[in-house]
């Protein structure tokens, strides 16, 4: 007779005390401060070099440029690791911007963190090679609004794009937004823009929309400049629309060419309210 625990039961105690063991020295370790590991960049070679280390294939140089920079995570970085990560990113639209995967990351990480410049560089690569992708398009021009706060430039950028793309939807689009950005401008330029987009576009409908923007803006121009005349002469603020109308201002014919409400808005001016 034999007193020997059985195999299946001695695997079984060993595994028990492996888990047993390991949760222990998670234990222990657990209060001990953890080194980072992660391999910050801080090394770049210039784009020959890259080629040369890629055996002259521009492409492979562009994927391990992409790769590298994907690897750096997307916590706070040093400024001296995502200078690095901005003239890979570059390089590697240099060497083909084709690479979707290159413009992806440069819109999301380099304007944000002090490298518009390049993102720049990198967008309109990829707008210039990638003509029938609308998101090299819309980033490039959204950081020309929002970091350089030209609308208008934002704006052609986006009607330039459009004329490229052959799908009439995404043309629309892009265009659509353009038209928006230089409506919330205010301008009188920007309404004659309107009209020329208006007049460009094949689309009756959009074509119909881009009239009635023009207008509306127009109108709008119109009733804040008497309104601010109005301001100047008499030493008073105009709040409501109750108080335009006492003061004066003709506002009863007034009617929005896109069905919305005229209202005065919190930062003083006149402007319609669009009807959900």
């Amino acid at each position: 007779m034999h007193n020997r625990l059985p195999k299946s039961v001695i695997h079984l105690l060993s595994v028990v005390c492996l888990i047993l063991a390991f949760l222990y020295a998670n234990k222990q370790l657990e209060p001990r401060p953890r080194d980072k590991t992660r391999d910050y960049l801080s090394i770049y070679f210039p784009a020959p070099a890259q080629l040369i280390q890629s055996f002259g294939d521009r492409f492979l140089a562009t994927n391990v440029n992409t790769l590298r920079s994907f690897t750096v995570g997307v916590d706070i970085l040093p400024p001296e690791t995502v200078a690095t990560q901005a003239l890979l990113q570059r390089d590697a639209a240099f060497f083909n911007p084709y690479n979707s995967d290159n413009y992806y990351l440069a819109a999301a990480t380099l304007p944000w963190n002090g490298h518009l410049t390049e993102a720049q560089y990198i967008l309109k690569k990829a707008n210039n090679a990638l003509t029938q992708d609308p998101l090299p398009a819309f980033f490039y021009a959204f950081n020309v609004l929002h970091f350089e706060k030209n609308t208008e430039l934002a704006a052609q950028s986006l009607r330039d794009s459009a004329r490229k793309i052959k799908d009439e939807h995404t043309k629309t689009a892009l265009n659509a937004l353009a038209a928006q950005w230089l409506a919330n401008k205010k301008t009188t330029r920007a309404a004659q823009t309107l009209r020329i987009m208006a007049k460009e576009t094949k689309n009756k409908n959009f074509s119909k929309f881009l009239e009635n923007k023009a207008l509306r803006l127009e109108i709008l121009i119109s009733l804040n400049n008497q309104k601010r005349q109005w301001e100047k002469t008499n030493q008073k603020k105009i709040n409501t629309i109750n108080e335009a109308i006492s003061s004066g201002l003709q506002l009863k014919e007034i009617k929005d060419p896109l069905g919305g409400t005229l209202i005065i808005d919190p930062k003083g001016e006149f402007n319609f309210k669009d009807l959900k």
